[in-house]
Formats: C-alpha cells, sequence, structure tokens
C-alpha cells in the first residue's frame, strides 16, 4: 500500500512538475512578447520624439524666417513710402517748372512779337 501511495505521490510530483514548466515556459513566452513590445513601444516612441523635436527646430528656424520676411517687408515699406515722398516732390517741381517754361515760352513769343 505505501508503494502504491508512493507511486501515486510521485506520479502526481510529475504531473504538479510538468505543469509548473508548462507555467514557466509560458511565462518566459509572455516575457519575451512583452519585452519585444516595450522594445517596439520605446522605439515608436523615440521616433516620435524626435520627430517633435524635429518640428519644434523647424518651427524656431520658420519663426526666424517669418521674423526676417517681415522686416524685409517693412523696410520695403518704408522705403516705398520714401520713394513716393520724393516723386510727389518731384512732381511739383515739375509743375513748377513747366509753369516757368510756359511763361519764358509767353515772353520769347511776345518779344518775337514785339520786334517783328
Amino acid at each position: 500500500f505505501v508503494n502504491q501511495q508512493y507511486a501515486g505521490f510521485q506520479r502526481e510530483s510529475c504531473d504538479i512538475q510538468r505543469t509548473l514548466w508548462t507555467n514557466i515556459h509560458t511565462l518566459l513566452g509572455q516575457k519575451t512578447a512583452l519585452e519585444k513590445s516595450w522594445r517596439d513601444i520605446n522605439t515608436a516612441y523615440n521616433s516620435k520624439a524626435d520627430e517633435l523635436t524635429e518640428m519644434a527646430q523647424n518651427s524656431v528656424v520658420l519663426q526666424e524666417e517669418l521674423q526676417i520676411a517681415q522686416d524685409e517687408i517693412e523696410s520695403a515699406r518704408c522705403q516705398a513710402e520714401e520713394s513716393e515722398g520724393r516723386n510727389r516732390h518731384l512732381a511739383e517741381q515739375q509743375r513748377f517748372l513747366q509753369h516757368d517754361v510756359d511763361q519764358a515760352r509767353q515772353r520769347i513769343h511776345a518779344l518775337e512779337n514785339g520786334v517783328a
């Protein structure tokens, strides 16, 4: 009877040991899968972090370029205003000179008529 009990315990022990090894193997497989998932997630996170860093750097560059463009536009606007002012002044001078030329022609014409 003791031998039968011992044999029964030995079978149970083997079954338990088989179950434990199966569970250990399953857990190791899950651990490997989780480690791979973590690496994939970490790689994706690092990739997104790199993209965001690049976008932030590009944003800084674009802001600097925008500021340069705005400064150039303001400078061009000021130059255009100065040019318009000079053009108005020149147009006014031209009107005065044209008036003087017209008066001179009238005097020349009057003198020519008076001499003739």
